[in-house]
């Protein structure tokens, strides 16, 4: 194997780490390791403007946990940590990237949410079947932020990233951190106001496809594989979803207890809590969007982030 990075995703809901070589003669990605670690970075931080310590000491769990894993793989300095929405927002946000440098050794970086946007076009894009040439819209819903981009083939048309990630609206609409269907129809309100300019891109550019990046639509992928899917993803690194299914689950989870989700079959506990929240923004969406398919891309920002970093390692 000849080039190989780590990528670590800080989110405000999870860490991610990615370790990916390139395979030259498949001639496509090699993924060695993909590990999520529950974290809630950002538990606290939105109240208050700062990281919280039990939510820092989770983060060191977890990176502790990942550098165990990237000392097995010869990565030549490879190892990248990308802070992204909560570390954005946070006043402490910078002085948490440095502790990462110092104790482990790692680049460790603060990135903006265009740029956000970008490196989930760049992953989402190599997961899609080939050729995928319809109009299409990206959704990454992440605890902090939520990134859409509109595109066409290789041309962005529109994108955005907007503070109305699932943590963020357990925050700003839901007491104790857990969803309650009563606050539904404000926080549909909130959402909508936040995303005019993605709602007037719609109309103009009419996306065919709406196709989810990891995170919640992992979830939703994986409740509709309980009953719908033989072999996992079949080697495949993008799927598509039942809309009829989504609806199915929308309605019985959002009228469920926390702790019902999270018996719910195929639900992952940490993401039992902002799912609900999740659903109601995919389903604005989608009907911002008139009729439409769904898609789940198992591919976002740590993959784009391999890919353009083994684009920018190849001699010209």
């Amino acid at each position: 194997m000849g080039y190989q990075s780590a990528i670590i995703d800080l989110g405000t809901n999870t860490f991610q780490l990615l370790i990916a070589g390139f395979d030259a003669e498949k001639m496509q990605i090699s993924i060695k390791e993909n590990q999520t670690y529950a974290v809630s970075l950002g538990l606290g931080a939105m109240e208050t403007g700062f990281l919280q310590e039990d939510a820092l000491n989770r983060a060191w769990v977890a990176l502790d946990y990942f550098s165990e894993i990237i000392k097995k793989y010869e990565l030549k300095g490879r190892v990248t940590a990308i802070g992204t929405s909560i570390i954005r927002n946070a006043l402490n946000g910078e002085e948490f990237l440095s502790q990462i440098k110092s104790r482990y050794g790692f680049e460790a970086v603060k990135i903006s949410g265009k740029r956000e946007a970008d490196l989930i076009f760049s992953g989402v894009v190599e997961s899609m079947p080939k050729p995928w040439i319809e109009t299409s819209l990206i959704m990454d819903i992440g605890g902090g932020s939520t990134e859409f981009i509109l595109f066409k083939e290789e041309e962005v048309l529109f994108k955005g990233s907007y503070e109305i990630g699932g943590l963020k609206m357990l925050s700003l609409f839901h007491s104790n951190n857990n969803f309650s269907i009563e606050n539904k129809a404000d926080m549909e309100q909130y959402v909508l106001a936040q995303i005019k300019d993605l709602i007037e891109a719609t109309k103009q550019f009419k996306p065919l496809h709406l196709i989810g990046a990891a995170g919640a639509f992992e979830t939703l992928y994986d409740l509709e594989c309980i009953e719908n899917c033989k072999d996992k993803l079949e080697g495949n690194y993008a799927e598509e979803l039942s809309v009829e299914i989504f609806y199915q689950h929308k309605r019985l989870l959002e009228q469920m207890t926390l702790e019902e989700r999270e018996k719910f079959p195929g639900m992952k506990p940490f993401r039992a809590g902002i799912l609900p929240s999740a659903m109601i923004e995919i389903d604005l969406i989608l009907q911002a969007m008139g009729k439409s398919s769904l898609w789940f891309s198992n591919f976002s920002l740590k993959e784009g982030y391999f890919f353009e970093t083994f684009r920018n390692s190849i001699p010209t």
